[in-house]
C-alpha cells in the first residue's frame, strides 16, 4: 500500500493524460494537482498531530432505526492510506436496563464495523483496535429504537419542504426524470458558473446543534474532475448575506467519488462550513459546467464527528486541563543496559550488578528521566555511562550505595546529539 504522499504523486502523474489518452494542458494538470492537494489537506493537518491512525475524509449519518450510512472514507492506519466504498452498519438492539455507547469504525479491509460498548449506568465509549479508525460514536439508551439525540430535518424531498428558487433554465427544482426516491429531484444541466438553487427555511435559525448537511448527488458528467472549475459548492446564507464558508464538492471530499455515476451520499460537516451567524437559506451553486442530480437533502444533529479539539497541536501553545503523564519503561537489567529513547521519556531499572548504560535513538530536544535503584540485598552497584554523556560540573554523579536506594537522573539531548545529564534526586529511601 503506497503512502499518502506517494498516492498524491501517482494521481498527479496519472492524470497528465485524459481517459482518452489525450495529453492535458499545463493548466489542466495544475488544476488536477490542486484538486488532489485540497482533497488531502485534512491529512496534512491531522498528520501534524504526530502520526498514528486518523480519518482524512468521510463520515457516518443516521438513516433509520439503529442504522447508519457510511460514506466513502479515506483514512490512515499505521502510516498506510486506505479508501473504502460507501456502506451501512446497524447497531445492536438496546439493552433492557442500561445505556451503552457504540463506536462506528473502519479497518484495513475497508468495511465499516460497529464496536459495541458495554451497557452500564454510566457507560464508557469502547476503544477501537490499533488497526481501526473511529468514524463516529452513538449512545443507545435502554430499550431505545434510535440513537440518543439524533435528528434528521428534511430540507428537500418532493420540493414541498423548504421553499426553493433557481436561477436561469439550467437548474430545475422539480425534475421528474431521475429521482432517488419519490417523484422529484433537483437537476443541474450543462451549467454556467453562478447557476444555483436556494432552499429557504422561512425563518432564521442557528446552526448550533446541526452536525452536518447531507444530500444524495448523482454525477452525470463523468470527467468533471478534469478541472477544478467544474463543481458544485454549498454555503449558508442569511437572506442575501453569506454567513458561512463555501464547501466545494470535489473528488475525495464529503463522500464524493467522481467516477461513481449513481446517487452518492454527500455529507458536509457543519464545522467545514464554519457558520458565523444564523441562517435561513442553503445555497447550492455551480462553478463551471456540471450536470448533476440532487435529491433527499437534510441536516442532521446529534452525530459526533471526529475532532482535533482534544489533541495537542505541535505548532501552538496548548492549555492542558488534566495532568499529562508518560508511560514508564522498565529496562532489562544486564551487563549492558540498553535505553531505547524512542520508546518513552521515563525509564527505570534495578541494578543487580555493576553495569554499563547504552543510550540509543536519542532525538535532539528530548528530555528524559532515568530512575536507578539498587538491589535489595547488596547495594553499591555502579554504572559506566554512555560515551555521549556530558555531566553537570564535568563529572558523572556517584550513585547511592544502600540497598533499595533510588537515584533520579534527568537528561537533555542537544542539537548535536550530546546527552547532558544531572542528578535530580539523590539517595531517595
Amino acid at each position: 500500500m503506497a503512502t499518502l504522499y506517494e498516492q498524491i504523486r501517482q494521481l498527479i502523474n496519472r492524470d497528465k493524460h485524459s481517459t482518452h489518452q489525450q495529453k492535458r494542458t499545463a493548466r489542466q494538470v495544475a488544476a488536477l494537482q490542486a484538486n488532489v492537494l485540497e482533497a488531502t489537506a485534512a491529512a496534512v493537518e491531522h498528520n501534524s498531530l504526530g502520526g498514528g491512525n486518523y480519518l482524512i475524509s468521510g463520515s457516518a449519518v443516521w438513516d433509520t432505526g439503529l442504522t447508519f450510512r457510511v460514506t466513502q472514507c479515506v483514512y490512515v492506519i499505521e502510516g498506510e492510506t486506505y479508501t473504502s466504498l460507501p456502506n451501512s452498519v446497524t447497531l445492536d438492539a438496546a439493552d433492557a436496563t442500561n445505556p451503552r455507547i457504540d463506536v462506528i469504525a473502519i479497518g484495513t479491509d475497508g468495511i465499516p464495523v460497529v464496536v459495541t460498548g458495554t451497557a452500564a449506568a454510566d457507560p464508557v465509549r469502547p476503544e477501537v483496535s490499533s488497526e481501526q479508525v473511529m468514524i463516529t460514536f452513538a449512545t443507545v439508551a435502554a430499550l431505545a429504537t434510535t440513537p440518543t439525540g439524533v435528528s434528521d430535518i428534511v430540507i428537500y424531498d418532493e420540493d414541498d419542504d423548504w421553499t426553493t428558487a433557481v436561477s436561469g433554465t439550467r437548474v430545475a427544482k422539480a425534475d421528474t426524470s431521475d429521482p432517488l426516491a419519490g417523484t422529484k429531484h433537483i437537476s443541474f444541466t450543462n451549467t454556467s458558473t453562478g447557476d444555483y438553487i436556494t432552499l429557504d427555511r422561512g425563518s432564521v435559525t442557528s446552526a448550533g446543534g446541526i452536525s452536518s448537511f447531507k444530500m444524495y448527488l448523482k454525477n452525470l458528467n463523468y470527467n468533471s474532475r478534469a478541472s477544478k472549475k467544474n463543481l458544485l459548492r454549498v454555503a449558508l446564507f442569511n437572506g442575501t448575506t453569506r454567513v458561512s464558508e463555501w464547501a466545494h464538492i470535489i473528488n475525495g471530499r464529503y463522500g464524493f467519488e467522481w467516477s461513481n455515476t449513481g446517487y452518492q451520499l454527500i455529507t458536509i460537516p457543519t464545522s467545514i462550513l464554519a457558520p458565523t451567524g444564523d441562517f435561513d437559506i442553503l445555497k447550492i451553486e455551480a462553478i463551471g459546467s456540471v450536470t448533476h442530480h440532487i435529491d433527499n437533502i437534510s441536516h442532521q444533529g446529534g452525530i459526533t464527528e471526529p475532532s482535533v479539539s482534544n489533541y495537542a497541536l505541535l505548532d501552538q501553545i496548548n492549555l492542558f486541563t488534566k495532568a499529562q503523564t508518560s508511560r514508564i519503561v522498565q529496562l532489562t537489567d544486564g551487563a549492558t543496559i540498553t535505553v531505547d529513547l524512542s520508546l518513552a521519556n521515563v525509564f527505570e531499572v534495578t541494578l543487580d550488578g555493576n553495569r554499563t548504560i547504552d543510550f540509543t535513538n536519542a532525538t535532539p530536544g528530548q528530555h528524559f528521566t532515568l530512575k536507578v535503584q539498587q538491589d535489595d540485598t547488596t547495594g553499591g552497584r555502579t554504572l559506566t555511562w554512555d560515551a555521549a554523556n556530558d555531566w553537570a560540573g564535568g563529572t558523572a554523579p556517584t550513585l547511592a550505595t544502600g540497598t533499595d536506594a533510588v537515584d533520579i537522573l534527568t537528561f537533555f539531548v542537544d542539537s548535536a546529539g550530546n546527552i547532558h545529564g544531572s542528578l535530580g534526586v539523590a539517595d531517595s529511601q
